[in-house]
């Protein structure tokens, strides 16, 4: 056993270095006088094997394998007992001729149940859900969207920042916008009426028409204040207000349905209400029309 320096076998049956037809017990550190007598291995070609088929079966994987890892133990098994046999050498005068006997049978179910492979485990799938109190946010970011500076690792995360995806999206601010033509409406009106009154103060006529745009600017920007509030962490930006009402909406819609999947019924409102004021015009100007050409 010192093909292997700085190594030790464990201890076991191993074939005699004297004498190869037999195996001698190695002890882990010295061979001792106790010897075995070799066992051959023989395969069984019957899946039912008899009781001494299967005792033979059963003593030839009991050999021992000579090229067996060496190493350390520091059991000692019994020497004195051979190599281990199998449960059915309880009947060693069994015929193998004979037919099985109901104890015999049942020793051998119970030895097939025993070595009978397991199902796999059915692997748990955890479910996918997509709610709002699923998600995370990104602690980099306040709850206005805002970057952060980074923070310690060992800080804990509050737990404001664990958000759900918020549902609050109309403000009295969107809606002044989306009523917004019929305001534009009045103010074109009270331009008019002011030209016929005093056609020298035109400071009120331009502070009537600039009425609607300043009134969409600060709604816009109340909007964009009360949706931050909300805890909307992207919302449109106010500037699209400079391009008129219907930029901001259009922007505002983009925003809120890609985001939280609502908030688009300001602009619909809005295109309502641009057909029904410009439908008004029409209809004004054409009584107006029409009572003229009456002799």
């Amino acid at each position: 056993m010192g093909e292997h320096p700085g190594y030790v076998a464990p201890a076991g049956w191993y074939v005699d270095p004297g004498d190869g037809g037999q195996l001698r017990w190695w002890s882990g550190l010295d061979w001792t006088d106790h010897c075995a007598p070799m066992v051959e291995h023989r395969a069984d070609p019957d899946p039912r094997p008899s009781v001494g088929d299967d005792r033979r079966q059963t003593s030839g994987r009991d050999s021992v394998d000579t090229d067996a890892p060496p190493g350390t133990s520091d059991a000692s098994p019994d020497p004195d007992a051979s190599p281990r046999t199998s449960a059915t050498d309880a009947f060693p005068d069994a015929d193998p001729d004979r037919p099985l006997t109901r104890r015999e049978r049942r020793l051998l179910d119970e030895q097939a149940d025993a070595t009978r492979a397991l199902p796999p485990p059915v692997p748990r799938i955890a479910p996918i859900t997509s709610y709002g109190w699923d998600r995370e946010s990104d602690p980099s970011e306040d709850r206005f969207g805002y970057r952060m500076s980074a923070q310690p690792a060992d800080r804990e995360i509050p737990a404001d920042r664990y958000l759900d995806i918020p549902s609050r999206w109309s403000s009295a601010s969107v809606w002044l916008i989306a009523f917004m033509p019929w305001i534009s409406l009045l103010t074109a009106f009270a331009a008019l009426m002011l030209v016929a009154v005093s056609p020298a103060a035109w400071w009120w006529q331009l502070g009537a028409v600039l009425l609607p745009f300043l009134l969409t600017l600060a709604a816009a920007q109340r909007d964009v204040l009360r949706l931050r509030i909300w805890r909307h962490r992207t919302v449109a930006h106010w500037a699209w207000s400079l391009l008129g009402a219907p930029a901001y909406l259009i922007a505002r819609t983009v925003v809120l349905r890609r985001h939280a999947g609502l908030g688009s019924a300001p602009l619909w409102v809005w295109l309502v209400n641009l057909l029904l004021a410009s439908g008004a015009v029409l209809y004004v100007l054409t009584l107006v029309g029409l009572s003229y050409r009456v002799p």
